[in-house]
């Protein structure tokens, strides 16, 4: 868990003291911290529903030289 506190804190540093809510797992942070991290452009967009995340999408932009 420390790993993913510290990347989270990196890419996030204004949520550093804000707690998890309550509709977002481990697992889901897990994964929303691999999917930021592997991107050079793009973006990552989280569905929610209820309160809960129910969805994780990726879209990655390949810029041409």
């Amino acid at each position: 868990m420390g790993e993913i506190k510290e990347k989270t804190a990196n890419l996030f540093p204004h949520m550093q003291d804000e707690p998890a809510g309550e509709g977002l797992s481990e697992r889901d942070l897990k994964q929303i911290v691999q999917m930021v991290s592997s991107l050079k452009y793009g973006s990552v967009t989280l569905i929610i529903q209820a309160g809960k995340v129910v969805q994780i999408d990726k879209n990655e932009k390949i810029r041409l030289s």
